[in-house]
């Protein structure tokens, strides 16, 4: 592991987990009960929630993405709607993801590659010139299941600055149809997620995640 101002430590994981179990560990456990207490997307009501309070919790900037009138919430509601219209297609991606849980493995972390495509390509049929959603896609996947890999610019320019896809393991190549920079994404994800098994049992998808935040900002 290696970065622009030095060289990170297992220690600063530690530091890391801790401020996240003290300050930020509540906030997501709400929104993944929300997920688990109504998992499906066979309501509107179940799916405009799920959009609003994720969208809106992780600064996603789907609303961004999506042309409207510029009344509040407009995308929002749009999203929802296109959602609740394609709610098998949903419903068949999360039924997928529900089989997934931690510890992340290869075959795993292939199958949320493929899903992540599936959602980014729905997703997109409502956006800007259909503009990529990946960032909101992998937020709203992670919070239904956990063993996802969030997608976020900071935690992207971390990892590219540990790992170069030229010296690490492909755990699998990239999938047909897959979005390729969640893939690189998720690959770079993989090697730390290892490194950090090595080296700590307290390791999560969603604890590497926050240790890229926390370094990125460091």
């Amino acid at each position: 592991m290696k970065k622009k101002w030095g060289m990170p430590t297992w220690e600063q994981y530690d530091k890391a987990c801790r401020e996240y179990m003290e300050r930020f560990e509540l906030a997501d456990r709400m929104l993944r009960g929300i997920c688990k207490q109504h998992p499906g997307h066979s309501r509107y009501d179940e799916i405009y929630a799920k959009v609003f309070i994720i969208g809106r919790s992780y600064a996603t900037q789907i609303e961004r993405q999506i042309p409207a009138s510029g009344q509040q919430g407009e995308a929002i509601l749009k999203l929802a709607d296109h959602y609740y219209r394609n709610r098998d297609a949903l419903e068949e991606i999360f039924d997928t993801l529900a089989e997934i849980s931690e510890p992340l493995n290869e075959d795993k972390l292939e199958r949320i590659v493929r899903e992540h495509a599936r959602l980014i390509e729905l997703t997109r049929r409502l956006t800007r010139s259909g503009n990529s959603t990946r960032s909101f896609v992998s937020k709203y996947m992670h919070f239904h299941c956990p063993a996802v890999p969030i997608f976020d610019g900071w935690a992207d320019e971390c990892l590219r600055y540990l790992y170069s896809l030229r010296e690490i393991a492909r755990p699998f190549e990239l999938p047909s149809g897959a979005d390729e920079p969640y893939y690189q994404f998720a690959v770079r994800f993989w090697n730390l997620y290892v490194d950090a098994r090595k080296n700590r049992d307290n390791v999560t998808v969603k604890l590497c995640d926050n240790f890229l935040l926390w370094w990125w900002s460091d």
